[in-house]
C-alpha cells in the first residue's frame, strides 16, 4: 500500500518567512520573523516590542515529525513546535511536555519578492548585517555585529556602497534572476585598526563571485544572502529617505572642526555641530560666499564627526510634508566628502 503523501510537507509551499509576535514573561510580546529553508535549516530573528534592544537571531536546523505535519527547531531554537499550514505556523506544546510549553500563538507567512522585483526593494531599503554564519552555522567573527559601525549594503541606480569596515566598498551590481553579482569594488584607502581592515577583506571576498539573494517582505523586509560556499547571511531593511521623502536636494555644507555648545531641543544642554553652507558651480568649482556658521541640531546620516577635523560634505537634504526645507526635521543624508583636514586648535 503506498504511503499517504497527503502532509504539510509534501503538499505544501512551506519554505519561506512567518512572522508574527510570541509571548514574552516580562513584556507585551516578542516580535518574531522565524524563516524555513528547504534544505532544513532556519533563521530566528527575534525583537522585544517594548524596547529598543537590538534583535537576537538563531540560525539552526529543524526536523519534521513523522507526520509530515509538524517541526521542531533544534536547541538553538529552544525546541520550538509549529504545526505547518497553508500560510502559516501554529506554536505547538513542547515536545514530550519538557518545560513550560508557550501560549498558542500563530506566526503567518511573509509575501517573498519576485525576482523581477529585488532590484527596486534593495534600492528602496538601507540594509544592516544582522547575522553571517559558514556552511557549519558558526559565525563569521570578521562580519560580527559591531555596536555603533554596523554592516550595511545601499543601493542606488546601479551602484552598490558597502560599509561598516574601515572603507567604504563601491561597485556596480546587477540582480539576475535570484542572483546578486557585484562587479569590481574599489574603495577608500584608510588604514584602520586590524580587526576593521579584516572586516574590509571579508566583505570584498563575499561579493567576489554572485550571492543567492531573497527577500522577505513583512513589518521589516529580510534579505538574506547566500554565497557559493553556503555562507549566510540575514539583512533588515529600512525605508531609504528617497522612498520615504521623495526626491532630495543637493547641498554642500562645511563642518568646523569643532562641536559647540548648544541647547538642542529634544536633549537639552548638549555639543553640537556647527556648520555654514557652501557653494560649487557643475563643474564642482568653488562660487560665492559661504554662507553663515550655525548649529545644526540635526543629525547628518552616514557621517561620523571626528573632532579636530574639519569636513566639507556633499548631502542630500530632504524636506518632509510637514516641515519647510532647512527648517527643523530636516533629514540630512552623506552623499560625498569632499574635502577633509586635520586642525589644530
Amino acid at each position: 500500500m503506498p504511503a499517504d503523501t497527503h502532509n504539510s510537507r509534501d503538499s505544501l509551499d512551506w519554505a519561506g518567512t512567518y512572522e508574527g509576535v510570541g509571548p514574552c514573561a516580562d513584556c507585551p510580546g516578542i516580535a518574531m520573523s522565524l524563516t524555513l529553508d528547504q534544505d532544513g535549516s532556519y533563521t530566528l530573528v527575534s525583537r522585544y516590542t517594548d524596547r529598543p534592544a537590538p534583535p537576537r537571531v538563531n540560525h539552526g536546523t529543524f526536523t519534521w515529525q513523522a507526520s509530515g505535519n509538524a517541526v521542531t527547531l533544534d536547541e538553538g531554537g529552544g525546541g520550538a513546535r509549529y504545526a505547518v499550514r497553508e500560510g502559516s505556523l501554529a506554536a505547538l506544546p513542547r515536545d514530550g511536555g519538557a518545560g513550560a510549553s508557550p501560549p498558542p500563538y500563530v506566526l503567518k507567512r511573509a509575501p517573498r519578492v519576485a525576482a523581477d522585483m529585488l532590484a527596486a526593494m534593495l534600492q528602496a531599503n538601507r540594509w544592516q548585517l544582522l547575522s553571517a554564519v559558514d556552511a557549519q552555522g558558526s559565525p563569521i567573527g570578521h562580519l560580527a555585529p559591531r555596536p555603533g559601525q554596523p554592516v550595511t549594503f545601499a543601493f542606488t541606480d546601479d551602484r552598490i556602497v558597502i560599509d561598516g569596515g574601515c572603507n567604504a566598498l563601491r561597485g556596480a551590481f546587477k540582480v539576475d534572476a535570484i542572483k546578486l553579482a557585484v562587479g569590481r569594488t574599489i574603495s577608500t584607502m584608510m588604514a584602520c585598526e586590524q580587526a576593521l581592515m579584516a572586516t574590509d577583506a571579508a566583505l570584498t571576498k563575499l561579493v567576489e563571485a554572485p550571492l543567492q539573494i531573497e527577500i522577505d517582505k513583512g513589518s521589516v523586509p529580510l534579505m538574506r544572502l547566500v554565497s557559493a560556499s553556503n555562507d549566510r547571511l540575514v539583512f533588515a531593511g529600512t525605508p531609504t529617505p528617497e522612498s520615504l521623502y521623495g526626491t532630495p536636494t543637493i547641498i554642500f555644507f562645511e563642518v568646523a572642526a569643532q562641536e559647540v555648545p548648544c541647547n538642542h531641543p529634544n536633549r537639552g544642554a548638549t555639543r553640537c555641530l556647527q556648520v555654514r553652507e557652501r557653494y560649487y558651480d557643475a563643474q564642482g568649482l568653488r562660487v560665492r560666499t559661504p554662507g553663515e556658521w550655525r548649529v545644526l541640531y540635526e543629525n547628518i546620516e552616514g557621517f561620523r564627526h571626528v573632532e579636530g577635523t574639519r569636513n566639507v560634505l556633499r548631502l542630500k537634504r530632504f524636506a518632509p510634508a510637514s516641515t519647510p526645507p532647512g527648517g527643523p526635521g530636516a533629514v540630512y543624508v552623506l552623499d560625498l566628502v569632499v574635502e577633509s583636514e586635520l586642525v589644530q586648535k
